[in-house]
């Protein structure tokens, strides 16, 4: 049986793993709203910040902060539609590059 001092390890490590590394989001919004996101998103600390069009915005964590800047955004920013976390990249293949797989 588990105690409350192995669930406070797990999240003392879970924290360390995510600490000081840089995470990427994108926070979508109702077309023409991108400047007063992007405001909010700066206002909250994020890093990085830059629309993409007129209805999203991408926006970075402070990897030297503790503080998880996707999940305050959930909270607090109030003019998103969606907030969406980078979880992976891969790299771009034209059609000469699959073909030969």
């Amino acid at each position: 049986a588990k105690n409350d001092n192995d669930y406070d390890t797990y999240n003392d490590d879970v924290e360390k793993a995510d600490s000081g590394t840089l995470k990427e989001y994108f926070a979508t919004c109702i077309p023409g709203l991108a400047p007063m996101l992007s405001q909010e998103l700066i206002s909250l600390g994020a890093t990085n910040v830059e629309e993409s069009g007129t209805s999203g915005v991408r926006f970075y964590n402070d990897p030297s902060s503790n503080v998880d800047i996707g999940m305050k955004a959930l909270l607090w920013v109030r003019t998103a539609h969606r907030i969406m976390e980078l979880v992976t990249t891969s790299e771009d293949f034209d059609d000469w590059d699959i073909e030969d797989r």
